[in-house]
């Protein structure tokens, strides 16, 4: 129930951008990254002030998931769309030409499995404990942010806020499952911006991801590293674009500042 609700909350985000990047004439496999950073911008920021004003409760949580829904809804077409041409461009680009392509997939799977079942556990590290937990259920039982003297209220919020509904909903292992897909999420936007970049061999590079010892600690915890390299990555996919001749309206660019800017808002002391 946690990994489906964790990922149709990734689908609402993303559909709450997709019905503003769809004006941006943006190329269309690009339309994915540019709505998970403005869904999440939105979003969070509207959370944000919610528990500034103490407007954190039930009823609250659910009219935003209800209008996050129904916008979803009117655009599911163009998100549909968008999702397939991002991830055709992956595909062409990780296993165009490759000999062994379904040994390869098949051992992406696994590790995502492996990923998911790590994340399956109950939270017990000890930074989510101490702060990151710990300040969601204080927001959760107080209805918004009491400012305390400790440690937890001196850490960036924008991740807090904007996964609320999911800790309320399923608790602290649907927190673990937002950061593993924000790992998952940094992957993808790892491997789209070496495209860009024209890198060879993608496959070494997921591999490198997937398998160095820090990648799979951190990502089924629930920490904010990789939510924090996700928007990092994100501004970067936008930056690498080159301006074209007679572009006066450069918005991959303010793309770029809204994704580093919530990287800031999310861990401001690692950037």
């Amino acid at each position: 129930m946690e990994l489906l609700g964790v990922i149709f909350y990734f689908v609402i985000i993303t559909g709450f951008g997709i019905a503003i990047t769809g004006k941006l004439n943006l190329p269309s496999s690009q339309e994915i990254p540019a709505a998970l950073i403005l869904g999440s911008v939105i979003l969070g920021v509207l959370l944000f002030f919610l528990c500034i004003l103490q407007k954190i409760n039930s009823t609250s949580i659910t009219v935003v998931l209800v209008l996050s829904i129904l916008l979803t809804i009117f655009h599911l077409k163009p998100l549909y769309y968008s999702f397939k041409a991002f991830f055709r461009e992956l595909n062409t680009y990780i296993f165009s030409g490759k000999r062994y392509k379904y040994f390869y997939v098949l051992i992406i799977i696994l590790l995502i499995v492996w990923y998911i079942s790590l994340t399956w556990t109950p939270p017990r590290a000890a930074d989510a404990m101490r702060y990151h937990l710990a300040q969601l259920k204080d927001i959760m039982q107080n209805g918004g942010l009491v400012f305390r003297p400790y440690y937890c209220y001196n850490f960036p919020m924008y991740f807090t806020t904007l996964f609320l509904p999911v800790y309320y909903l399923f608790g602290g292992i649907g927190v673990k499952f937002a950061h593993c897909f924000y790992f998952f999420s940094s992957v993808a936007i790892a491997v789209s911006l070496s495209s860009k970049m024209r890198i060879k061999n993608p496959i070494l590079l997921i591999s490198f991801f997937f398998l160095i010892p820090i990648s799979f600690h951190e990502a089924h915890q629930v920490y904010n590293d990789w939510v924090l390299i996700f928007y990092m990555l994100a501004g970067m996919f936008f930056l690498v674009d080159r301006l074209k001749p007679n572009e006066s309206f450069p918005v991959r660019i303010y793309l770029a500042f809204l994704s580093l800017g919530f990287a800031l808002g999310v861990k401001y002391h690692a950037v």
